[in-house]
């Protein structure tokens, strides 16, 4: 029914597009990989397994004049191996979305929305922990990206999305509005109710030396669509923002910035005999400069203070799942024969299209693995971080050269997880990374790419529960085009961390409780590709990759979940 359905919807659209202006876009990918896989217990022994798809993902779009416009996504997908009548095949919309504009003013989307804000509102943070990364890892990363619907550091909501600009002779310049409405859960009419987000935003340009920001989101379930004594959530942030211009003379530009805000929560669940209100807030201000004559530098410096209570879920949401009882892997999920639970690794993270990633808002804040990011595992908003951070960036005028680097030195506000001595974290952070294109410092016509990212964190804590992990993450790249549109990819990617962490345990109200979970850590993940890239044209390419990943553990009596697994990519994409 539900394929008759989509067939309908096409047959629709094409019989109401003879009056109108009518747009395709669309994607297609093949994808075949070969798996491997050896552990400590049977070295001599190997598992392995192959998969792969092809994909077609066809948007149709009909515009009325360019006042409205009508868009669907229609994909199918065929597993390898098998055909349309064995069930393998499948047909389904994977968008859906109707704009346009009212009185040549107010622009609205419904249906499949994404939005943003800022990042203590509504902001999708960014899982890897390296941003300079290898272009091998990128393409492959960039699919994980597509099939989960990130883009950039926008959520995909179903709702409604409304945005206008005014402008004005004198007093302000631009006064810009927006408003909008999504529903987060469907009721099942017995626990689980309808769940809804709503909120906008205010921004005012008042000169180029002042602009300022208001905010608003908040996320409430409906009462009546469960019994109201069985759950009542109610969560409400409201921040401000501004940018104010201190200095513009010749190329040195100077601007203050910074953002603060509260939160309100609320939880009513009589069944559970929890009535629990709480409010926070944050700020975080800095200054900003810029020199660019020709080849630009920046400099950032910022304090941040973010309550321990402070709940901002819009913005607190990872887009990674990493308890091992809530994230599942596709490829060789046990091994030691099937005894043993094989752990996530940086692999999982850039190749895996399904089951570790998410995409719906969580109220509750999520489980994180320490080795992976322990800093800010909920983005800039994480709570309980207070402390500076500076960023110094650097690009040529002629691009040859770019590079980054972030620092933080941040503590926590209150102890989590050390009730006795009430000692506090503290954490160091550096990251950062270069691009080199050495093919223009050397006028060659072909392509050389060369890239450099890192990132160090330090978390350490005296008191009762003491706590010392150190991480160190590199991430290497090189891109060589050798005939013309054939690129020879290698890439490398190290991952150390060692110590021990104590993680607080917290309820639904993101409330430290009593207890903590110990993590003893002594790991050590490689990774090594190399493969071929040729690019038929800037939207078609095929590549093949061979990736070597080995996962040492060697903390006492862990030492048989050391593994490796050897993944081969074979890919072919296009769009249009």
């Amino acid at each position: 029914m539900k394929k008759v359905f989509i067939l309908a919807v096409i047959v629709g659209l094409a019989y109401y597009t003879h009056a109108q202006n009518t747009y395709f876009t669309g994607m297609g990918r093949a994808l075949f990989s070969i798996d491997e896989m050896t552990d400590e217990v049977q070295p001599e022994g190997q598992q392995n397994a192959s998969s792969g798809y092809t994909v077609f993902d066809l948007g149709i779009n009909v515009e009325n004049e360019g006042l409205m416009r009508a868009g669907a996504i229609i994909r199918a997908r065929n597993e390898f191996g098998g055909f349309y009548a064995d069930g393998s095949s499948t047909l389904a919309i994977r968008q859906m979305q109707i704009e346009g504009i009212i009185g040549n003013r107010v622009k609205f989307g419904i249906g499949d929305i994404y939005l943003h804000q800022t990042p203590y509102t509504i902001w999708n943070f960014n899982e890897s922990f390296i941003d300079y990364e290898a272009d091998i890892f990128s393409m492959r990363r960039n699919v994980v990206n597509y099939e989960n619907y990130f883009i950039d550091n926008n959520w995909r909501v179903q709702g409604v999305n409304t945005e206008t600009t005014l402008h004005f002779m004198q007093g302000i310049k631009t006064l810009g509005l927006q408003a909008y409405g999504a529903r987060l859960l469907e009721s099942d009419l017995l626990t689980i109710p309808d769940r809804l987000m709503y909120g906008g935003r205010v921004f005012i340009v008042q000169s180029d030396l002042l602009k300022l920001g208001g905010n608003v989101v908040s996320i409430s379930d409906i009462l009546g669509t469960v019994d109201s004594s069985e759950v009542d959530y109610d969560n409400t942030v409201v921040t401000g923002d501004m940018i104010f211009q201190l200095l513009k003379k010749d190329a040195i530009t100077i601007n203050l910035i910074g953002e603060g805000g509260i939160s309100s929560t609320a939880l009513r669940e009589d069944v559970s005999s929890v009535d629990k209100d709480k409010d926070d807030f944050f700020y975080e201000f800095g200054v900003k400069m810029q020199y660019a004559p020709k080849s630009k530098i920046g400099l950032q410096i910022n304090y941040r203070d973010v309550g321990p209570d402070f709940n901002s879920p819009t913005a607190q949401t990872r887009r990674i799942i990493e308890n091992p009882q809530d994230y599942s892997l596709e490829s060789f999920p046990h091994f030691n024969d099937a005894s043993t639970l094989r752990s996530m690794t940086m692999l999982d993270r850039v190749s895996q299209e399904y089951g570790l990633y998410n995409g719906s808002i969580s109220t509750g804040l999520m489980d994180y693995l320490p080795q992976y990011n322990n800093i800010e595992p909920y983005g800039q908003a994480t709570p309980n971080r207070r402390g500076p951070s500076a960023i110094l960036s650097y690009s040529d005028s002629l691009e040859v050269v770019s590079f980054t680097m972030k620092a933080d030195m941040l503590s926590e506000i209150y102890s989590a997880g050390d009730t006795a001595t009430r000692a506090h974290r503290k954490f160091i952070g550096l990251k950062g990374g270069v691009e080199y294109n050495a093919h223009k410092t050397f006028d060659w016509e072909k392509e050389v790419i060369l890239t450099l990212g890192g990132k160090y964190e330090s978390t350490t804590r005296d008191g009762d529960v003491p706590i010392d992990l150190q991480t160190v993450s590199l991430d290497c790249g090189l891109n060589v085009e050798t005939i013309e549109n054939l690129h020879v990819l290698l890439g490398a990617k190290v991952l150390q961390s060692q110590g021990n962490e104590a993680l607080p345990v917290m309820n639904r109200l993101n409330e430290v409780t009593t207890g903590t979970t110990p993590v003893t850590l002594d790991l050590t993940e490689t990774l090594f590709g190399f493969g071929l890239q040729y690019t038929f044209s800037n939207t078609a390419y095929f590549s093949t990759q061979y990736i070597l990943n080995d996962y040492e553990n060697l903390v006492p009596g862990q030492e048989k979940y050391t593994f490796s697994t050897n993944q081969w990519f074979f890919t072919f994409n296009i769009s249009f």
